[in-house]
């Protein structure tokens, strides 16, 4: 019994430093998030306490044949509503357009 708690626990470890891991854009500038995504490309983020997503570059060949990056906004230190980009499905976006 004390084993499966030991390797439950570890699990747990495990999980929660790869969240701790992930870069939060409300611990970075806009300017560093935007950075970042050109650097790095398509990135997971932290957005808040129990959110993340993918984001590209907005120039981006990242995303699957069937999306394109669409514009979205995440809150960094210093702006509420900073610019960057996700991967969308194509029919979704032109369902606005009905």
């Amino acid at each position: 019994m004390y084993r499966h708690l030991s390797i439950a626990a570890a699990c747990l470890l495990a999980l929660s430093a790869a969240a701790e891991a992930r870069p939060d854009t409300r611990t970075m500038t806009c300017n560093q998030v935007q950075q970042l995504l050109q650097s790095q490309g398509a990135t997971v983020l932290t957005t808040g306490t129990h959110t993340y997503d993918r984001y590209v570059p907005q120039f981006s060949d990242q995303c699957p044949i069937y999306q394109q990056p669409q514009s979205t906004i995440v809150t960094t230190s210093d702006k509420q509503s900073c610019r960057v980009y996700r991967c969308e499905n194509i029919e979704r976006l032109f369902e606005s357009d009905r």
